[in-house]
């Protein structure tokens, strides 16, 4: 019974250590290593320049395979903005590298991939059958900041730019037709999400993302969720 207890209680230890030194392995804090395996649901709204809010629903997370980086993100919002349907998606994939400068501090250069899609369109509201869906797309980089202050919340600051370029359903009162007006410029995007982990497997978000765009028109979302990791 004794070498049984020996027994185990060694293997307990050699896989205590390798847990840990796998963790300590990339450099990365285990809260830093828990922010980059999870997935964030959050629920808030998308507030434009020009006036009006719509409903939004974003996902994002994080993964990464040692010192590689792969951010992912969805967003849906949908609405109606002075009577006109005001739907915005996109979908986008972040690859880059983890650099630590601490074990609760690293910066992360990364790539920005991304396809949007607009339902809208432009001119007087009608009954029309017609699909007002146009796609765009944003290819460009950018750089984040993953700060553990405490063992509980991970401070996510970002900043990128990229090529835009969006299409939009226009519909001419007039002659009764409809073309689509495309957009080409450049977007900079702000983002500061703060997540917090009251639990191991849960955690709670905050997110503050503005998009300002080379041509004066801006509009900013917000939200708070919850999130799992793995």
């Amino acid at each position: 019974m004794q070498k049984k207890t020996i027994v185990v209680s060694a293997s307990l230890v050699v896989f205590a250590l390798t847990s840990t030194s796998a963790l300590a392995g990339d450099g990365l804090s285990n809260i830093l290593n828990r922010f980059n395996n999870s997935e964030t649901i959050t629920f808030g709204a998308t507030t434009y320049s020009g006036g009006g809010s719509t409903p939004e629903v974003r996902i994002f997370g994080n993964s990464h395979f040692g010192d590689f980086y792969l951010g992912d993100s969805a967003a849906l919002g949908f609405g109606h903005i002075d009577g006109y349907k005001a739907d915005r998606y996109s979908i986008g994939i972040e690859p880059g590298w983890i650099v630590p400068v601490t074990g609760n501090l690293a910066i992360v250069p990364y790539l920005r991939l991304a396809g949007v899609a607009q339902d809208t369109y432009i001119g007087h509201l009608r009954t029309s059958t017609d699909a007002h869906l146009r796609l765009g797309y944003n290819l460009g980089g950018g750089i984040g900041l993953q700060w553990a202050p405490t063992d509980y919340i991970v401070v996510n600051p970002k900043f990128d730019a990229s090529f835009y370029r969006q299409g939009y359903y226009a519909f001419n009162n007039t002659t009764d037709t409809h073309t689509t007006v495309y957009k080409s410029t450049t977007e900079y995007r702000e983002q500061m999400a703060v997540l917090y982990y009251p639990w191991k497997w849960l955690h709670l978000g905050l997110n503050v993302i503005g998009h300002q765009y080379a041509n004066g028109g801006s509009f900013v979302s917000y939200g708070g969720g919850f999130g799992i990791n793995w």
